[in-house]
């Protein structure tokens, strides 16, 4: 080769490498396991921060089907009267005139669960501070006699000592109230009900000193027969 060839630019660039073939891959067989695996690393990571910030608010993380498999399409819910043997004074009563009935309802729908009232979820109980100053002594005695089962009777504090003898409130009454039910039902029925489904609606004046819950209880039925 002689020196024109070599200072020729043509021949230079002629001779220079050769560009990349463009059907050639753009990254090995190596380089591509090597970004699959980085970006199942980002997946898990991404959701490894979002299990720990519901770690952090207390929320588990739910199922893809979670609405799915929680959504009842055949059942409904309806509540029933809780009926009990018909109260009969065993001495006479007088001129015994029956106080109002104590209510007790949810958001304006009547009824607590007895459930709820034992364990002070009073959230959304109407006039939960209220106090009840339908009661003449210190005490009364509450009376619970379901069709079929035995009597059952428990003294209930209505007055409690805070600057003084103050009425109870309506929320402590709830309580109070579920306990009893509680009592009644492991005791006296050896269960069978289940107290997320036992609600309370009012506590009636049958007697002197002597008052009686309403009670309802929710079944499942299907939709056709709720309505």
């Amino acid at each position: 080769m002689n020196d024109t060839t070599l200072m020729n630019p043509d021949t230079v660039r002629n001779t220079g490498p050769q560009r990349r073939d463009d059907s050639r891959p753009s990254f090995s067989p190596y380089h591509r396991r090597i970004e699959t695996h980085s970006r199942a690393t980002r997946a898990t990571t991404t959701r490894s921060r979002s299990i720990s910030r519901l770690a952090r608010a207390n929320v588990s993380p739910r199922p893809p089907n979670y609405h799915q498999a929680n959504v009842t399409h055949h059942t409904a819910l309806r509540r029933r009267l809780l009926e009990q043997v018909p109260y009969v004074p065993v001495r006479k009563q007088g001129d015994f005139t029956p106080a109002e009935p104590v209510s007790f309802s949810m958001n304006g729908i009547p009824g607590i669960s007895v459930a709820q009232a034992i364990a002070e979820e009073f959230t959304g109980l109407d006039d939960r501070d209220e106090c009840i100053s339908s009661f003449e002594g210190s005490k009364i005695l509450c009376r619970v006699e379901l069709a079929g089962h035995d009597l059952y009777t428990s003294k209930v504090n209505t007055r409690r000592h805070v600057a003084g003898w103050t009425p109870i409130f309506r929320c402590k009454l709830a309580k109070e109230i579920g306990k009893r039910m509680r009592e009644y039902v492991e005791q006296v029925m050896g269960g069978g009900l289940d107290l997320e489904r036992v609600y309370l609606t009012r506590l009636i004046h049958v007697s002197k000193g002597s008052w009686q819950p309403e009670l309802f209880y929710e079944d499942l039925v299907s939709p056709e027969l709720a309505a």
